[in-house]
């Protein structure tokens, strides 16, 4: 009898655990991104280092961002980690030849993304909407 309760214990630990991360699970098929022209954004929108040229954060409106590809003179060179992290409200990025790393994360959990154009870029291609 005990060996079931302590069975039965555990199968409902594992399943609550289940339930409680099912959200984190990433879907490609349900960001379903295209490519198309976009907009532009003001500088003071990114959280940026200036000596490493990382873009770490985003505080600004959504919607179209167009990512410059200078920020107080300083050449923008890398998307951070989970920079653009829940940033819901994005829609389409267009990221700049300049940008020739984007880190693990850098747009997870952009529920709204549906475009990414990348311009000229050496380092980064896209097809289909896939970088």
């Amino acid at each position: 009898m005990r060996k079931k309760v302590i069975s039965l214990s555990l199968a409902m630990i594992m399943l609550f655990t289940l339930i409680t991360f099912a959200d984190t699970v990433f879907d490609e098929n349900k960001m379903g991104i295209t490519v198309q022209a976009s907009g532009g954004s003001a500088e003071s929108d990114f959280d940026f280092i200036p000596s490493t040229g990382k873009i770490t954060g985003y505080s600004g409106n959504g919607g179209i961002v167009m990512i410059p590809q200078t920020i107080g003179g300083v050449t923008v060179t890398t998307i951070g980690e989970y920079a653009f992290f829940r940033c819901n409200s994005l829609i389409s990025v267009t990221i700049p030849n300049s940008v020739t790393t984007i880190e693990e994360g850098a747009f997870y959990s952009c529920e709204n993304l549906t475009s990414v154009t990348i311009l000229n870029s050496k380092y980064y291609n896209h097809w289909r909407g896939s970088i």
